[in-house]
């Protein structure tokens, strides 16, 4: 019977490391996988335990071709930096390109120093929209 506990403890064990997964392999599903469904989950992992190095990709995300990668790592970008730059998940692709570039243009700015939490607060192109859209609960879930 204690070998029977053992091996069940192990087992799980073993289950729930095949759950884990590191920033690279995440990267790597967002880049090349062809499921919508797995970039939007290597979004959410790389929002939770992603580097700041992280947030390069999700800014790639922002163009995804399917909408809920895209809406997944605006919100993902937004939580982790307090920024918006006027982007909207469901925008024409012409103004998310925009705003997508504004993400760019922030993060280059960022890799010459500080991290992007304590790079400067002010939004180039920014309405100063991302204050007001967190005190209004349904902004950018599907209200917009």
């Amino acid at each position: 019977m204690r070998f029977a506990a053992g091996a069940l403890v192990a087992a799980v064990l073993v289950a729930g490391l095949g759950g884990c997964s590191s920033e690279s392999e995440q990267v790597r599903r967002l880049k090349d996988s062809p499921a919508p469904l797995e970039r939007f989950e290597a979004v959410r992992w790389l929002a939770e335990h992603g580097s700041d190095d992280a947030l390069s990709h999700l800014i790639d995300s922002l163009m995804d071709e399917d909408g809920v990668v895209c809406w997944a790592a605006f919100h993902a970008l937004r939580d982790r930096t307090g920024k918006t730059f006027d982007y909207r998940p469901g925008d024409l692709e012409p103004d998310r390109l925009k705003a997508a570039e504004r993400w760019r243009d922030w993060w280059d700015e960022t890799q010459g120093g500080g991290t992007p939490r304590e790079a400067e607060s002010e939004e180039p192109g920014s309405t100063g929209e991302s204050e007001n859209s967190r005190g209004r609960g349904d902004q950018g879930r599907g209200g917009e």
